[in-house]
Parts: C-alpha cells; sequence; structure tokens
C-alpha cells in the first residue's frame, strides 16, 4: 500500500505530507460512513414513531384533515427519534471523532492548498488573515486619533497672556501729569503794580 510505503528520496518530504493527508482523508470518510449509520438507524426510529402517530389518529374525530397536521406529526416523531439516540455515548463519541477528522483534514488540505499558492505567487490564507488584522488595527488606530482631535476642539481655548511692558519706560502717575504750573517770582508782581496809575480820590474822603 502507498500510504504505508517509506518516504526517501528528493521528494521525501512532499510524499509524507501526501500520505498524511490521504490518511486523514480516509479516517474522515470512516467516521462520516459511522455517523450516516447512525443517522439512518435515527430515520428508521422516526418512521416507526410515525406510523405509531398515525395509527392514534384512525379514529374518528381524531382524523388529520390536512397536510400541516401530518407534518406536524412527521416532526414530533422525528424529534423524540432523535432526541433519543443523539443521548447517548455511542453518537456522542461517534460525532465527536466526525469532528475532529474533519478539522484534520482541513488543516492538512489548507497546509497543501498554501504551498501550491506560494509556488504560484498567488496570495494565501495566511496572508490574507495577516492582511486583514493589520487593516482593523489600522481602522482602530484611526478612529482613536479621531476622537482624540474631536474631545480637543471640543475644549475652550486658554486666554492668551497680555505681553509684559518695557521695564525701563516707567509710567508717570497722574498727579505729576497734572501739576500745578509754577508761581511767578514777588518782583514781577511788584513792578507791575508800581506802573499801574493811582485811583482817584473820592468824595468824602479826607486829604
Amino acid at each position: 500500500d502507498w500510504l504505508n510505503a517509506p518516504a526517501f528520496g528528493p521528494a521525501r518530504e512532499h510524499q509524507a505530507r501526501w500520505q498524511a493527508l490521504l490518511r486523514a482523508q480516509r479516517e474522515h470518510q470512516a467516521r462520516m460512513e459511522a455517523y450516516v449509520a447512525s443517522i439512518r438507524g435515527v430515520l428508521d426510529d422516526a418512521f416507526r414513531r410515525f406510523e405509531a402517530k398515525l395509527a392514534e389518529h384512525e379514529a374518528p374525530g381524531s382524523q388529520l384533515t390536512s397536510a400541516r397536521a401530518m407534518f406536524d406529526l412527521w416532526i414530533d416523531a422525528a424529534e423524540e427519534a432523535y432526541a433519543t439516540v443523539a443521548m447517548s455515548e455511542d453518537f456522542q463519541r461517534i460525532y465527536a471523532d466526525l469532528a475532529n477528522t474533519q478539522m484534520r483534514l482541513r488543516a492538512a488540505t489548507r497546509q497543501e492548498l498554501e504551498r501550491a499558492c506560494e509556488m504560484m505567487g498567488v496570495p494565501t490564507r495566511t496572508e490574507m488573515d495577516v492582511a486583514h488584522r493589520r487593516i482593523a488595527e489600522l481602522e482602530r488606530w484611526m478612529r482613536r486619533m479621531a476622537a482624540g482631535q474631536a474631545e480637543r476642539r471640543a475644549e475652550p481655548a486658554p486666554a492668551r497672556a497680555k505681553p509684559a511692558g518695557d521695564p525701563a519706560k516707567k509710567t508717570k502717575p497722574a498727579s505729576a501729569a497734572k501739576a500745578k504750573p509754577a508761581t511767578r517770582p514777588a518782583k514781577s508782581i511788584a513792578k507791575k503794580r508800581a506802573s499801574r496809575p493811582a485811583a482817584a480820590p473820592r468824595r468824602g474822603d479826607k486829604a
């Protein structure tokens, strides 16, 4: 059998992978056949239950009058049969083995498919997953940046401080700006009074 043949030569690694892939496919096929056999048993039990339920409706007054009623009766019989088998340990083991072999077969198939895509220069599933992950991270980063800018715009702007004046230029106080004019000298006032003519004497005044 080729599956049990030892791998040697330049292509031994490829042969080992192909043998593992074929073994996974055969194992999955065997588990699928066991699952189908158990489901076939469920169908046989469901038909027997359905016939028994139909016999219960043969009496006058309890007969089925529509296709909908017959369909509901069949659904009840099928659900009862499946529930009986699904709760058994044998069916749980069969279903678990089927799921495990399916995942192993998918992993092996994906590995071979990615190798073929790399040889042809086609982007692989792993590369696409990495690209989508980076795009999602970039979108989240852009949303955070936009939210931060919106918060900064919503905050009130701080008041600007007035520039300080030149300390060398000191402003004069208001009292100094309104200084009183300097008083005239006493000598100029006496000269002006002497140059004025003497007033005429009034009547009744003594000489």
